[in-house]
């Protein structure tokens, strides 16, 4: 979100753009706003970033585009890989790092549901919406291209 020290102490974002964000709603955006947009917390950030070696991010490093880039993604069920349990956040990690955008429902926004064992009800909607779904292999060959 922020790529220098600059952005983060002169919060770039209003009200209403952080409401566009997925699955953040009106509650959320205000506290967030609230909280950069406050003259103490900006100082405590100011202060924090003396003691501490934060390391600012871009969007922009020369990330090429994915199969995942820009899709959104839901994960559900349960994932082994080599006999081997598989958390949902590394999954999540890499889905983010090729671009792509986690959610955690199915909707008619959703581009790819990762269905693993015991996907369930997400997996029935996903079907009635007609939205594409893929397994644990296919997901990480994706990943590979």
């Amino acid at each position: 979100m922020f790529d220098e020290k600059s952005k983060i102490l002169d919060f770039p974002y209003s009200l209403e753009e952080l409401e566009n964000i997925d699955d953040i709603g009106p509650e959320i955006a205000k506290n967030i706003f609230e909280y950069f947009t406050n003259k103490r917390h900006k100082h405590l950030l100011s202060q924090l970033d003396e003691v501490l070696e934060i390391q600012y991010f871009s969007k922009n490093i020369s990330q090429k585009d994915t199969f995942f880039t820009g899709k959104k993604v839901c994960i559900t069920g349960s994932f082994l890989k080599n006999g081997e349990k598989i958390s949902r956040d590394v999954l999540v990690k890499e889905l983010e790092l090729a671009g792509g955008n986690f959610v955690s429902s199915v909707s008619k926004n959703t581009d790819i549901l990762l269905a693993g064992e015991k996907a369930g009800s997400k997996l029935r909607k996903a079907n009635e919406l007609g939205i594409f779904v893929m397994n644990l292999e296919e997901f990480e060959g994706k990943l590979g291209e």
